[in-house]
């Protein structure tokens, strides 16, 4: 997938489901060169495959192995040189605050060769920590909103899961287990 996608990332202020997805696949499908990285955080990590089929197809059946998984599956985001698929799903943290999981699939839209279409698809994970919210009686009653009250995340931008990550790559491995046994091939 490659440099054309990796052309086309960008920075986000704002972090909700959609962009949320979007960040995700955008830096999932990037080369490496458009992002910076740093020692605290790890490295993007998904899971490469090749279907033998064209990219719409191969659409449909990510949106299939996506359902098969907890979550809310997302519409489907074309752009030029991919289009993506997300599930989303809440977890409650403990402590308070929930955490916001994206598994997500990033279709490559070229095929090298029409005759004999191979399509390539990027899964990846994403988690997005959020706080526990003051309600309005607890804001009026000066509750204060200090990290120790609300239990805030020290991270508040999307970060890439890796196996290490195991509760929540296990979503990621049942996608991958669906799509492999619809003729799907892991790729290095």
């Amino acid at each position: 997938m490659g440099t054309g996608i990796g052309s086309m990332l960008g920075k986000h202020q704002r972090w909700s489901l959609g962009a949320t997805a979007l960040a995700g696949a955008l830096i999932a499908c990037s080369s490496g060169s458009a992002g910076v990285q740093t020692d605290a955080a790890p490295a993007p990590q998904g899971v490469m495959l090749a279907i033998e089929a064209t990219p719409d197809s191969v659409v449909k059946l990510a949106k299939f192995a996506l359902g098969s998984i907890e979550g809310k599956v997302q519409l489907p985001r074309v752009r030029p040189q991919m289009t993506t698929v997300a599930n989303h799903y809440l977890r409650d943290r403990d402590g308070g605050g929930q955490t916001q999981v994206a598994v997500i699939a990033a279709i490559s839209r070229q095929v090298a060769d029409t005759a004999k279409p191979v399509t390539h698809l990027e899964l990846s994970v994403w988690v997005l920590d959020m706080p526990h919210q003051l309600s309005a009686a607890q804001r009026r009653a000066g509750v204060p909103s200090t990290p120790l009250t609300t239990n805030a995340p020290a991270i508040r931008h999307p970060r890439a899961m890796t196996e290490a990550d195991t509760m929540y790559w296990k979503s990621l491995e049942h996608v991958v287990g669906t799509l492999v046994h619809y003729g799907a091939r892991r790729l290095p």
